[in-house]
């Protein structure tokens, strides 16, 4: 029987009176039902994580870890002059600090450099790569490697001294191309104990760090650093879906790179692949920032990198010690004139080797003012390239690989040699 509309508004009148209109009105949410569903899948997926955490620390293989350019913290500390000292005795380091296997207290050579010099080694077979200890076997005289990843001049500068107490025959600094030049400014301008050394009249207005310069654009670069250093599920499935998703469009192109030489996209990659010796990326993006002589700050370093080399060789000769400069390129530069042969042109690209070759113009003039030794490792490294050797690895990276530091070894000891150095 239907209920007239008027008697079912009375009909529901008198039951809120009553208290009791759970009959005609919809039951309220139910609450705790959804908060422990919403618990019951935070702990499952949790468990996943967890799972897949173990399961993957016990199912990967264990990979040696190499001292290299990063994951370097726990070998690190701060220091007013040198922005950051390597910890003496650390893995692989000697009493000093430095990539001395062999604790020698004296040595007929020393080099001195950034992560060029320093190369990389296994913590557990201590198998050194690096050019110095190449050099070391050719010359058949002891090199000790004062290299440290990221540095530049202003550091070479701080560590004569150090490296004078050696009392070595020669001292060479491996001087790489890309970014020593900046970083020189970096280090004297930012630098506590740099004060004394920076020109009142430089407008240093818009500080600018050698991280700044290298930075990549990263939403919660931080947090993702954190997880990816402590984490093996997320430093695997970010490794292995990377390329997935720059495929995709969702990252950047950087570790597959792009084949179209046109692309200026600062955070991309240029692939390069002419032969499987010779294929590998380039990140000119990075590397321009370290060059690029129409910033005042590259400039700035250009004109310190200069005052030191002078200062350097004068310090050395006091001591009646030889001091030779070896420069390193660029991957960019070493691959030059076959990305030519192979008509691809980039314009960023074309720019880091445009100011590379005046950055080492201005370092040759200086040592042929000064009568300097000087070396330069370019010709060998394109001569390689030219030849398909893989003297760098396919990645974007620009370290060599253990054939790059042989003929960077072979190039320096060929120019010691020509000078009758040691």
């Amino acid at each position: 029987m239907e209920i007239p509309a008027h008697d079912n508004v009375e009909k529901i009148s008198s039951l809120r009176t009553a208290g009791d209109v759970s009959v005609l009105l919809l039951p309220p949410p139910r609450e705790k039902g959804y908060l422990l569903n919403a618990l019951v899948v935070f702990l499952g997926v949790l468990a996943a994580i967890v799972i897949g955490e173990l399961a993957l620390r016990m199912i990967l293989p264990i990979v040696e870890p190499k001292i290299e350019v990063s994951n370097t913290g726990s070998l690190l500390h701060p220091d007013p002059i040198l922005v950051w000292r390597t910890i003496p005795n650390a893995p692989g380091l000697d009493e000093r600090g430095f990539k001395d296997p062999k604790g020698m207290a004296t040595a007929t050579m020393v080099a001195l450099g950034d992560s060029h010099t320093f190369g990389g080694f296994s913590l557990s077979t201590t198998e050194d790569i690096s050019w110095p200890r190449r050099l070391e076997e050719i010359l058949r005289v002891p090199v000790y490697n004062m290299g440290v990843w990221g540095y530049g001049f202003a550091q070479y500068a701080a560590l004569v001294n150090t490296a004078l107490e050696l009392h070595p025959k020669t001292i060479v600094v491996g001087v790489f191309m890309g970014n020593d030049v900046f970083d020189t400014y970096d280090v004297i301008y930012h630098a506590q104990g740099w004060k004394d050394v920076r020109d009142p009249n430089f407008a240093d207005d818009i500080p600018k760090t050698a991280a700044d310069e290298k930075k990549i654009t990263i939403p919660f670069r931080s947090i993702r650093d954190f997880f990816r250093d402590h984490s093996v599920l997320y430093a695997f499935l970010g490794d292995r879906t990377r390329a997935w998703r720059e495929e995709l469009g969702i990252s950047q192109a950087r570790t597959i790179g792009t084949s179209d030489w046109l692309n200026t996209d600062p955070e991309e990659s240029l692939r390069f692949a002419i032969g499987s010796t010779t294929e590998t990326l380039f990140w000119p993006g990075s590397r321009i920032r370290g060059v690029d002589l129409d910033e005042k700050n590259v400039r700035e370093g250009m004109r310190l990198s200069e005052e030191i080399i002078r200062g350097m060789a004068r310090r050395a000769a006091n001591h009646h010690t030889r001091i030779v400069f070896a420069f390193l390129p660029t991957k960019l530069s070493a691959y030059a004139p076959t990305v030519a042969a192979a008509r691809l042109s980039n314009p960023i690209f074309d720019s880091v080797v445009k100011n590379e070759t005046k950055i080492r113009q201005e370092f040759e003039k200086i040592c042929s003012e000064e009568h300097i030794t000087c070396i330069d490792v370019l010709p060998a490294m394109q001569d390689a390239v030219r030849h398909g050797l893989a003297v760098y690895a396919k990645t974007w990276d620009e370290h060599p690989t253990p054939l790059g530091y042989e003929i960077y070894a072979r190039s320096i000891a060929t120019g010691l040699k020509g000078e009758g150095t040691p």
